[in-house]
């Protein structure tokens, strides 16, 4: 069974990690650091569903 880190954080979580966020990266840089993370985000299930793809035939052999 798999559970979601997201299931345990709260609003007063977010709101802290929101402080901190901008507190490190400042109030300019940090749109354009959440859209490097999402960009990445993206990218990866990109690779991801293209990659799903491939047979397990090229495992090695036991």
């Amino acid at each position: 069974m798999k559970i979601s880190i997201i299931c345990f954080i709260g609003v007063t979580d977010v709101i802290i990690i929101g402080i901190i966020a901008i507190l490190l990266f400042g109030g300019k840089e940090l749109p354009q650091f959440i859209n490097r993370i999402l960009d990445n985000i993206k990218e990866s299930k990109k690779h991801a569903k293209e990659n799903h793809d491939i047979d397990d035939t090229t495992k090695p052999k036991e």
